[in-house]
């Protein structure tokens, strides 16, 4: 895979799945404009392996500057899945752009955005049709309080509960096993997991 854009192997939770991260202890939603951030697995990830920070950082600045010229956008082979952000959160529009374009540049792999930043999608959906190959997770910023209705261009929500909620969890153990948010189709669109 081309390494001017850093991708992250799976482990742990998601073994087999590859993603490409951003750091979000540089991005100024993260850190200003989103309510989760007190509770926010990435950042506490980060901090704790800083090296990460380090890498997703150089994606952060290569992904939301400008357009990657097409030659140098990854092009993934022997996988079915990718992630965009395990960690990490949209930074701009210009961000947005270059993941569709790593969408449309390998038709054959199916790739998963999980998003809390609906400004991003709705303006650039509004313009551009989604590709056949993105699922679009809609990530719930309040806790316990798991969302019935799926925001315009989304194709799931992500929700999270606390550990003594009396809501049930259906996300748990590794992706591999599972695969809910990453088939295209999938009549579960509610997604709910224990915090970490």
């Amino acid at each position: 895979m081309d390494q001017y854009i850093r991708i992250t192997s799976g482990n742990g939770k998601m073994q087999f799945i590859n993603s490409i991260n951003t750091n979000t202890l540089t991005n100024d939603y993260c850190m200003t404009k989103c309510s989760f951030k007190g509770k926010c697995y990435s950042r506490k990830q980060i901090n704790r392996w800083k090296s990460n920070g380090i890498g997703w950082q150089k994606n952060s600045d290569k992904l939301s500057k400008s357009i990657i010229d097409y030659d140098l956008l990854p092009k993934f082979y022997n996988t079915n899945f990718v992630r965009f952000h395990s960690h990490g959160e949209l930074i701009n529009d210009i961000h947005l752009v270059n993941f569709m374009n790593i969408c449309n540049k390998n038709e054959d792999v199916t790739f998963t955005l999980w998003t809390k930043r609906n400004d991003l999608i709705k303006r650039y959906f509004k313009e551009h049709k989604k590709p056949k190959n993105l699922i679009l997770i809609f990530s719930n910023s309040k806790f316990d309080k798991p969302m019935d209705k799926i925001p315009l261009h989304f194709d799931k929500t992500f929700n999270v509960i606390n550990k003594d909620s009396n809501i049930k969890a259906n996300c748990s153990g590794k992706c591999k096993d599972c695969m809910i948010c990453y088939t295209i189709g999938s009549k579960e669109t509610q997604i709910i997991e224990v915090i970490k």
